[in-house]
């Protein structure tokens, strides 16, 4: 359960950090406004993601007699980070750092 935890909040720390470098990308480009909409995205995102994510663990949950290590939970976990992390690089490509 500990490693399940620890993945859910893997990926809750790889959307903020999406959101950090796309309020980078905004401001660079001049499009930057201190709205709440950026934050209702992420938080919805993450809904979204962490619902997903729950599916996993169930899934898992069932697999455990078979499986035993959470196999759905990482390979969710993991595209979803993977997900975040293409955007992180999308944004860097806009502020021209790579």
């Amino acid at each position: 359960l500990l490693a399940v935890a620890i993945m859910a909040i893997l990926v809750v720390i790889a959307s903020l950090i999406d959101l950090s470098w796309g309020i980078r990308a905004s401001k660079k480009i001049g499009q930057f406004k201190t709205t709440s909409f950026g934050l209702r995205k992420t938080v919805s995102k993450d809904k979204v993601y962490l619902t997903l994510y729950f599916f996993a663990v169930m899934i898992d949950a069932c697999l455990s007699f078979f499986v035993p290590f959470p196999l759905a939970s990482i390979l969710m976990c993991a595209g979803e980070i993977i997900i975040e992390g293409v955007s992180v690089y999308e944004k860097m490509q806009q502020l021209k750092l790579l």
